[in-house]
């Protein structure tokens, strides 16, 4: 039975990283793609996701962070 669930896990974990292989490996933040003159991040598959930096800047401005108090 252990045997069987070993496999079972081995195949959803297969499934799940061939689902998610799309999906960035990172985050950059739109601040740092707008400054890089070739916008991109890796992919899960190690592939480049390619961004448009025209369309980049199309993008609503983010909220701006929490300011402390001191």
């Amino acid at each position: 039975m252990e045997q069987r669930d070993r496999f079972i896990d081995t195949l959803l974990r297969d499934d799940m990283r061939r689902l998610n292989s799309h999906l960035p490996k990172s985050r950059r933040t739109l601040k740092e793609l707008l400054n890089d003159p070739a916008p991109q991040v890796p992919a899960a598959s190690g592939d480049l996701i390619k961004m448009k930096k025209h369309e980049l800047k199309n993008y609503p401005i983010p909220f701006p962070q929490k300011q402390t108090h001191a």
